[in-house]
């Protein structure tokens, strides 16, 4: 009788073993996929917003390619806006905003949508936004301080998925 009271003990232990080993296991695998999630999206996010701090930089930072890609526009390789350093060329700025929106897209940020904004430092529009309004899961803009026709305005450029 003791035997068999033994045997019935040995697999009540088991059977708990395995409830409790299924328990972590099941846990483990929703943290996983949890974090693997959040890290993947945070991954999408940071990638987003290199991006647009880069394109930024190049729009305000360089002249583009060629130097005087605004006379004839179908000969852009890079767009660049500026004449110098921060100082923005109206004719830059107006050649880049006549241009079809997927051409410039395809130039500035292949792998998303963009939307370009000039204000005053009042926050007031100096231009039309330019492109596809954000309305995605991930949206990043980077703004820098520029100059136009001699005065202090801010360029948003937004990137976003």
């Amino acid at each position: 009788m003791s035997l068999s009271r033994n045997g019935q003990l040995v697999i009540s232990d088991l059977f708990i073993a395995v409830f409790v080993f299924m328990v972590l296991l099941i846990s483990s695998v929703i943290i996983w996929d949890k974090y693997s999630v959040q890290l993947s999206e945070d991954t999408a996010y940071k990638e987003i917003g290199l991006q647009a701090l880069q394109v930024s930089d190049l729009l305000v930072k360089t002249p583009g390619m060629p130097n005087a890609w605004e006379q004839d526009p179908s000969t852009v390789e890079r767009i660049g806006l500026a004449n110098h350093d921060r100082n923005l060329s109206e004719e830059k700025l107006n050649a880049f905003l006549a241009l079809n929106y997927s051409v410039a897209r395809d130039m500035l940020s292949p792998l998303h949508h963009f939307y370009f904004q000039l204000k005053y430092l009042n926050g007031s529009d100096i231009i039309d936004p330019y492109g596809a309004a954000p309305n995605g899961t991930f949206i990043f803009p980077a703004n820098r301080l520029v100059r136009y026709h001699d005065e202090e305005a801010i360029l948003r450029f937004t990137v976003w998925e």
